[in-house]
């Protein structure tokens, strides 16, 4: 992150002190809520200007943690119960972020975009399948992108469309009226925005590789040996190769 162009750049081990080993969530880092904190003071002193803020939030990140004083909805001590739990925990964060954004008479002119890198997996749709790098079936690709944008969508809308990561740029932009920019994605919100095949590979061993074609997604080893083809439409879970 030091060497991309933000202006400024907040995180546990900067050696700036602002955070401390009692506010860690896990190895990753701290919890969402002191991180809120900084980037709300951040926020104050750049009220004066447009800005971009980048809040990367680690309780989701395996081993999957929360505050000690929080208790989520879900009881247990497994895997799947921290995750779900982390999850929650996230949530109330962002509601807060919301909130604080709120106080300053700030929503109706910034537009908020949630999103995640990959899915999770717990061995439930396919044996021995867990976190998110060891496949890449839709447990472990799958993510979301939401948008909260308080002056142009009026109401809650669901979209099907099938994107990647390299499309949110270009939505982006368009949500704050820039000029387009000349990159391999497309703006997701557009009446333009024409189906496309998406790719994606993992690199850890073995190498897996796939595309995603409409209803068909193809995946295989990077020799092409042990190749699944799946029909998502009538076999969301993957299970008739």
């Amino acid at each position: 992150y030091g060497n991309l162009s933000y202006d400024t750049l907040v995180h546990y081990g900067d050696e700036s002190g602002a955070f401390g080993p009692e506010q860690e969530i896990h190895s990753w880092g701290v919890n969402e809520d002191v991180i809120r904190e900084a980037a709300v003071d951040w926020i104050d002193r750049s009220l004066k200007a447009p800005f971009f803020l980048y809040l990367q939030t680690v309780s989701t990140h395996h081993p999957y943690g929360t505050p000690k004083n929080y208790r989520g909805p879900v009881n247990g001590a497994g895997a799947q119960a921290r995750y779900l739990n982390a999850l929650h925990y996230t949530d109330a964060v962002l509601r807060r972020l919301y909130q604080d954004l709120e106080r300053r008479g700030m929503v109706q002119n910034t537009i908020l975009v949630i999103t995640g890198d990959h899915g999770q997996a717990f061995g439930k749709r396919h044996p021995h399948n867990f976190t998110h790098k060891n496949y890449l079936y839709e447990e472990n690709i799958q993510s979301f992108l939401m948008v909260a944008d308080l002056v142009r969508i009026e109401r809650p809308v669901i979209s099907r469309r099938i994107g990647g990561v390299g499309d949110m740029m270009p939505t982006i932009l368009s949500l704050v009226n820039a000029d387009r920019v000349d990159v391999p994605g497309q703006d997701l919100l557009s009446p333009d925005c024409r189906l496309k095949q998406v790719f994606f590979h993992k690199n850890t061993h073995p190498q897996l590789w796939g595309l995603r074609d409409g209803r068909w997604k193809y995946i295989a080893q990077h020799t092409g040996n042990d190749a699944q083809l799946f029909d998502l439409e009538t076999d969301p879970n993957e299970q008739a190769n």
